[in-house]
């Protein structure tokens, strides 16, 4: 009576216990990060640059059964047009991402949350190359969408850009 009392009781608290963490690991790296992103199209320029004339347009949007999000990214003057598709990887237990651009480049790697920030790390993959790099992207309080790139010169990282949408 007493084991069965005591194998009810431990069971009924960690039971629940083990089965509640699984979901919460898939949940905090969910594709529904995005979710703020969506539904909008960002028109965005660089800060403090020579370039801040080049308009820069970005948009995500859930892919049919919402398990990946697609980003599409242009900067028409500059003949440049970028698809990202994020998902969130099983085999490796986090969100990772595919980036083509028709520049001959390609990216990939996988995404990090740090205080409601996308962070992106990951490596792109050129015509005798490759190169290290970081990008966030951080929607602040007024609802501007900041997006920082920084990348790996001799081992250190080094600024690429910085572009703030709207």
């Amino acid at each position: 009576m007493i084991k069965t009392f005591f194998f009810t009781l431990v069971s009924s608290f960690l039971v629940p216990l083990i089965f509640s963490s699984v979901p919460c690991a898939a949940q905090n790296n969910s594709i529904d990060i995005f979710k703020p992103l969506t539904g909008k199209n960002w028109e965005g320029h660089f800060v403090n640059s020579e370039d801040s004339i080049y308009t820069h347009h970005i948009k995500w949007e859930y892919m049919p059964g919402f398990k990946a999000v697609k980003e599409t990214k242009s900067v028409p003057d500059l003949g440049f047009e970028m698809e990202t598709f994020y998902y969130f990887d099983w085999e490796k237990n986090h969100i990772s991402y595919l980036s083509l651009v028709n520049k001959d480049m390609i990216s990939t790697g996988y995404v990090i949350i740090e205080n409601s920030n996308i962070i992106l790390e990951g490596q792109t993959f050129f015509e005798g190359g490759s190169s290290e790099f970081k990008k966030s992207f951080e929607l602040n309080d007024n609802g501007i969408l900041i997006d920082k790139f920084y990348r790996k010169k001799e081992g250190s990282w080094v600024r690429g850009h910085l572009i703030e949408y709207e």
